[in-house]
């Protein structure tokens, strides 16, 4: 990963990683103080973004602030490609999932769209654990008819 990072001490820190083709952020640091740019880069997971980002994190035409709420608001944009990418990220643990299920069935929908993706794979295998059958089916249905939504 070629990375340029601006600025120390009292100034923001601001992390560039964008244009290095990259497919994941592992490598990443752990927290940046500013903002995180990998824009440019054909991700398939955020798998090793970072814990903690102070301000923004832009990829994909996107810019969001680093939080969990944020993220939720962009899955609900239903953006193509994005929710899969944001499902793997830390953030969305099997029983963040879990809960937003339950607050919403419709989530259901958002879940079935990075079911089947390999980097989606270890959630997938939690979530069949924790989810009740009812849910499951609705992913499933959602999954089966993705391509007509």
């Amino acid at each position: 990963m070629t990375s340029k990072v601006f600025g120390s001490g009292m100034f923001r820190v601001v992390f560039f990683c964008y244009f290095n083709n990259l497919e994941t952020l592992d490598g990443s640091p752990r927290e940046v103080g500013g903002s995180f740019h990998c824009e440019g880069n054909p991700l398939i997971s955020l798998e090793g973004a970072p814990l903690k980002v102070e301000e923004y994190f832009l990829f994909n035409k996107i810019s969001s602030h680093y939080n969990l709420n944020a993220f939720l608001q962009e899955i609900k944009e239903d953006l193509p490609g994005l929710t899969e990418l944001l499902l793997t990220h830390h953030f969305f643990t099997p029983q963040v999932i879990k809960e937003e299920i339950a607050k919403d069935s419709y989530f259901c929908y958002y879940v079935s769209k990075a079911w089947n993706n390999p980097p989606f794979k270890k959630k997938q295998d939690e979530l069949t654990k924790i989810l009740s059958q009812e849910d499951l089916q609705k992913i499933d249905a959602f999954w089966s008819i993705g391509g007509y939504l």
